[in-house]
């Protein structure tokens, strides 16, 4: 299993998502109700994250590049997977039982 440390943030990952889902980063801005150069930034966060360029800017708009076909077939695979346990979460609502909640931590002050 890959180190969780390999992830990037999982805003870029959503950005990522949108832009390919929808065909560039004015789309995906609306969708996601952020503005185009925060999305921007976000597709150059994870582009040097991974040290990869995933979209190629054309005229007619932006197109993934093999490694960015590659990379959103993966990564959309597991945000279908995120985005269904947590509506399974949501439609079980609270099944009577509560989880005891973490106890905070002192810094010793």
């Amino acid at each position: 299993m890959a180190s969780r440390r390999a992830l990037p943030p999982f805003e870029t990952l959503r950005a990522f998502d949108a832009i390919a889902r929808l065909g560039g980063v004015r789309k995906a801005a609306q969708y996601l109700s952020r503005d185009h150069a925060v999305i921007s930034r976000h597709l150059r966060a994870i582009e040097t994250w991974t040290g990869t360029k995933l979209i190629r800017r054309t005229a007619a708009g932006s197109v993934l590049t093999e490694d960015g076909v590659r990379y959103h077939r993966d990564i959309a695979n597991a945000l279908d997977i995120i985005a269904r346990a947590t509506v399974d979460l949501i439609q079980r609502g609270d099944s009577g039982g509560t989880a005891k909640q973490p106890e905070a931590v002192s810094s010793g002050n």
